[in-house]
């Protein structure tokens, strides 16, 4: 099993993998194979959006469920607090992945 710094990518090496892609001398290979690079990267951003993680629609979902089983309204203000420190913390990851 290959670790985990090898198997996940930010943005250069989604970009590396696209170049790599571009330079396939047959046209429709060419693009099958960024076609499938473009459903997977769909596919992932969908299952990564729906994740119960504040400041993403997931973290959004997870507090109307909340919401619904102890019957009463989460603060704004505190909610508001939650997701801009989920997004910083998201934000930081992304960082982390790209370098």
């Amino acid at each position: 099993m290959a670790p985990i710094s090898q198997s996940v990518s930010g943005p250069v090496g989604i970009y590396s993998l696209v170049d790599s892609f571009v330079k396939i001398p047959d046209g429709k290979d060419r693009i099958l194979q960024l076609l499938n690079l473009s459903g997977l990267l769909s596919i992932s951003l969908a299952f990564f959006n729906v994740l119960p993680i504040p400041g993403l629609d997931g973290g959004r979902l997870f507090f109307i469920i909340l919401e619904g089983v102890i019957g009463r309204k989460i603060n704004q203000r505190v909610e508001g607090y939650i997701h801009a420190v989920g997004m910083a913390l998201l934000i930081g990851l992304i960082i982390l992945i790209t370098f």
